[in-house]
């Protein structure tokens, strides 16, 4: 009996649950405004060359260190050495 007042309840709540209007209220999206083209001028990317080199733990751990202090990224540092030491040996043209 138990099982049958169950049921009935089940079916009457899904009648209950079609007449009832539906009031959940709906997000509505905007888009975000596009940036000024000038601002994406400024910094033009650089093409970029992809790179592995395998080097000592212990100079990669100083150079997470220097990230860390100088809050830069470890890319930042290598291209800023590799920039300072190419302009420091440049072949003369």
């Amino acid at each position: 009996m138990k099982k049958d007042n169950f049921k009935n309840q089940l079916a009457s709540l899904g009648g209950k649950l079609k007449e009832k209007e539906d009031t959940t209220p709906l997000q509505e999206i905007t888009p975000i405004q596009n940036r000024s083209k000038s601002e994406a001028e400024k910094t033009p990317k650089a093409e970029e060359t992809k790179f592995t080199v395998h080097i000592p733990t212990d100079l990669m751990d100083t150079i997470k260190e220097l990230g860390f202090k100088k809050k830069k990224k470890i890319k930042a540092l290598f291209v800023e050495a590799l920039e300072e030491y190419a302009q420091k040996h440049k072949l003369s043209e």
